[in-house]
């Protein structure tokens, strides 16, 4: 490749920066001609300003970025979506047409580096960056995320103008669980409504990292994609396992006589058997078994793990900020609106039943509640800092 992309610029004639790239480009930099030099990592969007044309894989970043300065582009696909950005450049004029890689020769390089200097390629690319430069692609691109959300599900149900972050279960009633800021949760905590033992972090959506955890893929932002994708992948691994299981039942007896001679030859007999009728137990992400001891050590290091803690604690502390610049009138509303909604709250402790009042406490219930907040949450704040 590297021969080919130096006889190529040896054909136009050009002064040419050639990226070494994580393939190794230039070698030990044989028989590099004149006015070649080699680059290693460089920033594009300052580069390409100071060439004449760019010739790549056809990336989507790399395309955008050498479009976008009004340059003309060659490009050479690999794989994936390079293709199509490839024919794109070339349907709008800012570029010759793409090169497969295993059609690549330094003469067709040649001729569309040639090309790709043409005055008229050059002016269509100058267009076109102009056009890219006139868009407001990242204003548009968060106006489309946004759009896309349940703006309603993230906000705090007594302070509407502040994100939820915790939630508080109820009994039945219509409002449904309660979704509280940290602003609105260290008012009502304050006032006695409820106890911060009570609250629990608010997921409004959850982004399934692994394919077999159907619960996850319920509550997931596609929840019928996800879990008919999480099938479709288990259908297509079946042939595989069924072949490793076959291929268990001839080697787990080779293994087992190689070690212990035919008391190991039947112990592995039986294991291949065992495997081909019966599935492993326990848990099988991407193939790795997981037992229900390690399972539940899994579980337990992501309940108490530091980052969760530092979660916690963020929230409370920034609740008792929010709550000590506010006004009284902000406060006063959360108050307004817990009155209006009057939900019952399921209780927190082991055994116990029935809901707790939306009664507000005496004022001295409510210093001592205040007082405990106060403690626990610098308790919480001190312990993530240490």
């Amino acid at each position: 490749m590297t021969k080919l992309i130096f006889e190529a610029i040896r054909e136009t004639g050009q002064r040419a920066l050639v990226s070494k790239g994580w393939g190794g480009l230039g070698g030990n930099e044989l028989d590099k001609p004149d006015g070649v030099f080699m680059l290693g990592n460089c920033p594009h969007d300052w580069l390409f300003q100071h060439v004449s044309c760019v010739v790549h894989h056809g990336g989507a970043g790399t395309t955008a970025a050498g479009i976008a300065l009004g340059r003309p582009t060659v490009i050479v696909p690999f794989f994936g979506d390079q293709p199509f950005w490839g024919a794109m450049v070339a349907r709008a004029g800012a570029g010759p047409k793409p090169i497969p890689f295993k059609e690549l020769t330094s003469e067709r390089l040649a001729n569309a580096i040639l090309e790709a200097l043409k005055p008229e390629t050059l002016e269509r690319a100058k267009e076109l960056g102009e056009r890219i430069r006139e868009e407001k692609g990242c204003e548009a691109g968060a106006a489309s995320f946004h759009a896309q959300m349940d703006i309603d599900k993230l906000r705090c149900m007594m302070a509407p103008s502040r994100p939820a972050v915790w939630q508080v279960k109820t009994y039945g009633s219509w409002t449904g669980d309660i979704r509280l800021s940290t602003f609105a949760a260290t008012v009502l905590g304050n006032e006695g409504f409820l106890d911060i033992n009570q609250l629990r972090l608010y997921r409004p959506c959850e982004y399934p990292v692994a394919e077999h955890f159907v619960v996850s893929n319920m509550r997931g932002p596609n929840p019928i994609l996800g879990t008919v994708g999480s099938f479709a992948s288990a259908l297509t691994r079946l042939p595989i396992d069924l072949g490793k299981a076959y291929a268990g039942v001839v080697y787990e007896p080779y293994k087992g006589a190689k070690a212990d001679g035919w008391r190991g030859f039947g112990k592995g007999l039986g294991r291949g058997v065992g495997h081909l009728l019966f599935r492993r137990r326990g848990l099988v992400i991407d193939g790795r078994q997981y037992g229900l001891r390690a399972l539940y050590d899994a579980i337990r290091k992501h309940i108490n793990g530091n980052t969760l803690s530092f979660i916690l604690a963020s929230h409370f502390a920034q609740g008792f900020e929010e709550a000590k610049m506010a006004k009284e009138e902000e406060c006063l509303d959360v108050v307004r609106r817990w009155h209006q909604l009057a939900p019952d709250l399921k209780l927190k402790r082991s055994g116990a039943s029935g809901a707790i009042s939306s009664t507000p406490m005496s004022s001295t219930s409510s210093a001592s509640a205040k007082s405990a907040s106060t403690t626990i949450s610098e308790t919480s704040s001190t312990s993530v800092g240490e």
